[in-house]
């Protein structure tokens, strides 16, 4: 409930949508779409958004290090 009242917060509206047999949670505000399967995964959708923008996937040394903490 605290996430979905957060993406509330943030000014997207939020719905329900059922794909095949798997219930989805959709946020949308203007432009912005996310879909995720519960509101928790939702935010962290909409907040990697804010914080990379359209850009969000890890570079090859983001990738390298973060695969360093398996290390010790």
């Amino acid at each position: 409930m605290p996430a979905w009242l957060t993406i509330l917060d943030k000014g997207f509206a939020v719905s329900k949508l059922l794909i095949g047999e798997q219930e989805m949670f959709v946020a949308k505000k203007g432009e912005l779409e996310f879909l995720a399967e519960d509101p928790l995964t939702l935010l962290g959708l909409i907040s990697m958004h804010e914080v990379r923008g359209v850009h969000w996937q890890a570079t090859d040394s983001e990738i390298d290090d973060y695969m360093l903490l398996d290390e010790d």
